[in-house]
C-alpha cells in the first residue's frame, strides 16, 4: 500500500543558533528532536547569511544565483542596485507555496517579518491563509523594537492554522529571536529568553497538531545564526579612498557585503583593494563584476547607524542553521536519518516538502530528503 501524503509544517525561527537547542532552554524543540531527528552541527545556509536570501533558498530550493534574491535590501530596494546588480526584489523561481496553489493544496503563510512573504511572491490572495492578511500588519499590531510583528501578535494565527486539518502546508516565521540577538548579542539573557518564548509558541503549534500527529511532518529550522559583534568592528567601505578607484558601489550585509567592480577594473584588482581594508577576510566573484566580501569574525560592514548593535549575522560564522524534524508520519523517520548524515543544506527543505505533498517543483536544486 502506498504511503499517504502528510500534512507538512515548516516553522522558521529567525537567527536561532543551532547549538542553543537543549532540554533545559528549549524543552519543546528538544522533545521534538528526541522523537524525530536533529542536525547536531546545523545545516548549511547561504551567503550572505541574511534573512531574505536564506528564506528565498528555503522556499524555492534554489541558490541565490538562480532565485535572484542576493541582498537583504530586497524588500526596500535601492535604485540601480536592488533590483539590479545587487539582486532582485522578488524570487525568480517558483516557491513551494506556488506549487501548492498550482496543485490546489491548501496552504498557510504566517510571518513576523512579512517582507519574507512579499519577496516569495506570497501576496494577499495567493495563499489560502495569510498573516498579515494585508500587505503589512495594521497599526494595532504589536511590534518589536525594529518594527517587526512580535511573536505574540501572530501566535493565534499560527496555532489556528496548525489546528486546521484542511491546511496541508503551513509556513510559519517567528522574528523576535533575530531582534533580541541584534540588540543584546547571542549569549545574553534577553536572547535566551527570546529563544524560550519561541520554543513555547512552537510547543503550542505542536499541541494543536496532535490530533493529526500520525499524518504530520514538522520541520523547525532557522535561516541563519547570530554572533557577537566586536567592539569597534564596523567596516565602512566608503571611507577608504583607494576603493573609490576600483568599486562603483557596495551593499552592506552585516558580516558580508556585496561590491560592484568599476568597469575596466578586474575582479582581482578590486579584491586586492578590499583585502587591504582592516577586518576584511576574503572575497569571491559571484557574478560578472559583483563580489561577495566576507569580514573577519565579529566585524560588520556598516556606514552610519545600523541595527547590528551587539549581535551580527551575514558572514560565514552565522551560516549554519537549526534543523529539527519530527512528526508521526513514516517519512519523518527517513528525513531524521538524513539529518544525521551532515549532507543537508537549506535548499533541501522546498524539494522535500514538495515531494511529501506530491507537488511539482522541477527547478529545485536541493535534495528530497524523504527518498
Amino acid at each position: 500500500m502506498s504511503e499517504s501524503s502528510p500534512r507538512v509544517v515548516l516553522i522558521s525561527l529567525d537567527a536561532f543558533n543551532h547549538h542553543a537547542v537543549s532540554a533545559l532552554a528549549t524543552p519543546r524543540m528538544w522533545d521534538l528532536a528526541q522523537g524525530g531527528g536533529v542536525a547536531v552541527g546545523g545545516v548549511a545556509g547561504e551567503m550572505p547569511s541574511v534573512t531574505y536570501v536564506c528564506h528565498a533558498s528555503m522556499l524555492t530550493g534554489t541558490s541565490p544565483a538562480r532565485h535572484g534574491v542576493t541582498s537583504n535590501a530586497a524588500p526596500s530596494g535601492h535604485p540601480g542596485a536592488v533590483p539590479g546588480w545587487a539582486g532582485a526584489s522578488v524570487v525568480r523561481m517558483p516557491t513551494v507555496l506556488d506549487a501548492c496553489r498550482a496543485a490546489g493544496v491548501r496552504s498557510a503563510a504566517i510571518a513576523g517579518d512579512w517582507h519574507i512573504l512579499t519577496i516569495a511572491g506570497a501576496l494577499p490572495g495567493t495563499v489560502d491563509l495569510r498573516w498579515p492578511e494585508g500587505p503589512a500588519p495594521d497599526d494595532t499590531t504589536e511590534r518589536d523594537p525594529f518594527g517587526y510583528a512580535t511573536n505574540r501578535a501572530l501566535r493565534d494565527a499560527l496555532v489556528a492554522a496548525a489546528a486546521d486539518p484542511t491546511v496541508r502546508f503551513l509556513f510559519g516565521h517567528l522574528n523576535e529571536t533575530d531582534t533580541a540577538g541584534h540588540l543584546h548579542g547571542p549569549d545574553a539573557p534577553e536572547t535566551a529568553s527570546s529563544y524560550a518564548d519561541a520554543d513555547a509558541i512552537v510547543g503550542e503549534a505542536l499541541d494543536a497538531l496532535r490530533p493529526w500527529w500520525d499524518e504530520t511532518v514538522v520541520f523547525v529550522v532557522s535561516d541563519h545564526g547570530m554572533e557577537s559583534m566586536r567592539q569597534g568592528g564596523a567596516i565602512d567601505l566608503t571611507a577608504h579612498p583607494h576603493l573609490a578607484d576600483v568599486l562603483a558601489g557596495s551593499m552592506d550585509e552585516g558580516g558580508a557585503a556585496l561590491a560592484l567592480v568599476r568597469e575596466g577594473v578586474s575582479a582581482d584588482a578590486a579584491g586586492a583593494g578590499l583585502l587591504a581594508v582592516p577586518g576584511v577576510a576574503s572575497w569571491r566573484e559571484t557574478s560578472p563584476g559583483v563580489l561577495l566580501v566576507e569580514a573577519e569574525p565579529g566585524f560588520v560592514f556598516a556606514r552610519g547607524m545600523t541595527k547590528h548593535i551587539a549581535g551580527i549575522h551575514g558572514g560565514p560564522g552565522t551560516r549554519q542553521t537549526t534543523a529539527i524534524v519530527g512528526g508521526g508520519h513514516p517519512a519523518a523517520v527517513r528525513i531524521a536519518a538524513r539529518l544525521s548524515s551532515g549532507d543537508v543544506t537549506i535548499r533541501d527543505w522546498a524539494p522535500t516538502i514538495a515531494g511529501l505533498l506530491g507537488l511539482s517543483l522541477p527547478d529545485a536544486e536541493g535534495q528530497d530528503l524523504a527518498l
